[in-house]
């Protein structure tokens, strides 16, 4: 097994030189095998709609089925939709898929019962399981269950919207939301049109990656075009969101939630909102005023999903777009569940959701900004960095990485659990500010590259 595709958070890697049939047997075999051992009687298996997940699923259920586990097919799905057949079968599941990544790379997700994604130390203990290549043999049995009716009853059961004068533009970006999202929106009260509705695993029209600015041009476009209330985007995998205004202007996922907590704050019998380091500022300040308990946690949707259901907190996400309602749903980070919860407040305070963000500071800021550095160093160039802090006079948060929070700006710099880089964002109130920190804290970041290089 070719150790750089083992991540913190699932299998990644690219087809067919990483990923490719051979990996994916191993891979149900193991994964069979280290259930079964666990007393699992069965899991179930599906897959996204990329070109090469057909193949590597015949052959990851291959091995689960070798393995002698008993195996659940949902066939082509969302993530979301495997992680909530975790629930619905009480058992384990895994996913074939690479999320939003290139469509010439794949891999797996793992989810155990009760919807926890198998992430870090759990995954970690998994993977020491597969390099020792000692696995069970038999020969599970094979059944195929059609979840969509159950999930669709599942996340549309608590809605209430009533407004049908609402118009929404939904784009799935050819990803495995199309396979759905018709099916949901069709049976709601609302005017919706549906673009990049195709399932594609070319991904046609655009990258699947919703918390790219210049991948929701498009949506952009057609909001602007169909004078539309709301444009949704997914990723490839549909558990992430994006989001694009009334007004054609996209919003980060730290503004949308900003959003959902001055909607549902006050109906939350528990008042914890979780956010990871790379959210502005404004979350904080946000939650604060409005009577809330913020929570800083470290990035990662796996670990930010985990901690709020292990925590039982009722809302939460993190900066790439994944959401997590506890409150009326299952504790999933779903897309089109999110969507459908902003459709929600839409349609029942009759305000355009630019309302919602008039008030809040107006922060400049980056986009993420990789930095390549190589594993070794990665972490002690943060180390570095911190020390640079100490010395300094700068006050930081050491959650993953190092934060910076002033009234007035904010800086967070984190190692990759993906790959050999560093993440720093910068936000802050001018764009002279930006500008400055932006170079003070590259040129330091690069001073110490080359010193521990």
């Amino acid at each position: 097994m070719i150790q750089n595709i083992l991540r913190k958070y699932d299998i990644r890697g690219k087809y067919p030189i990483e990923i490719n049939e051979d990996v994916a047997y191993q891979v149900g075999l193991s994964f069979g095998s280290f259930l079964k051992e666990k007393d699992y009687k069965n899991v179930v298996i599906g897959k996204d709609v990329r070109l090469s997940s057909n193949s590597l699923y015949k052959n990851v259920l291959k091995g689960l089925s070798d393995s002698s586990i008993d195996v659940i097919e949902i066939k082509e799905c969302t993530t979301p939709m495997c992680a909530y057949a975790t629930l619905f079968f009480k058992t384990a599941s895994l996913m074939v898929t690479a999320s939003h990544n290139p469509k010439d790379e794949n891999g797996f997700k793992f989810f155990m019962k009760d919807n926890i994604s198998l992430c870090g130390d759990e995954l970690q203990t998994y993977y020491d399981y597969l390099n020792k290549g000692k696995f069970l043999k038999g020969k599970g049995k094979i059944s195929y269950y059609n979840l969509e009716k159950d999930y669709i009853k599942e996340i549309l059961h608590n809605l209430h919207i009533e407004n049908n004068n609402l118009k929404v533009i939904v784009d799935p970006g050819n990803g495995a939301t199309a396979l759905i999202a018709d099916k949901v929106f069709s049976k709601l009260n609302i005017n919706y049109k549906i673009i990049c509705g195709t399932p594609d695993g070319n991904f046609p029209n655009h990258h699947p990656d919703p918390s790219v600015e210049e991948n929701l041009e498009m949506l952009k476009k057609e909001v602007i075009k169909e004078k539309a209330d709301l444009g949704v985007s997914y990723d490839g995998d549909g558990d992430r969101i994006g989001v694009v205004l009334n007004n054609g202007k996209y919003i980060s996922a730290d503004l949308l939630m900003i959003i959902f907590v001055k909607n549902i704050l006050s109906e939350l019998s528990k008042k914890d909102i979780l956010f990871d380091v790379k959210c502005s500022l404004n979350m904080k300040k946000e939650i604060l005023k409005l009577g809330g308990n913020p929570i800083l946690y470290k990035t990662g949707a796996s670990f930010v999903k985990n901690k709020i259901n292990k925590d039982k907190i009722l809302f939460g996400g993190e900066y790439s777009g994944h959401l997590v309602f506890n409150d009326k749903y299952l504790g999933i980070d779903d897309g089109i569940y999110s969507s459908l919860r902003l459709i929600e407040i839409l349609a029942n305070n009759k305000k355009p959701l630019t309302y919602y963000l008039d008030d809040i500071i107006p922060f400049k800021n980056t986009p993420e900004i990789k930095i390549a550095t190589p594993d070794n160093i990665k972490f002690k160039v943060i180390d570095k960095i911190c020390e640079y802090c100490q010395n300094n006079n700068i006050s930081f948060i050491d959650i993953d990485g190092l934060r910076i929070e002033e009234n007035d700006y904010m800086v967070s710099l984190r190692a990759s659990n993906t790959g050999p880089n560093l993440t720093l964002r910068i936000e802050a109130l001018t764009e002279k500010q930006l500008n400055e920190l932006q170079e003070k804290y590259l040129k330091l970041i690069n001073d110490y590259k080359k010193e521990l290089l």
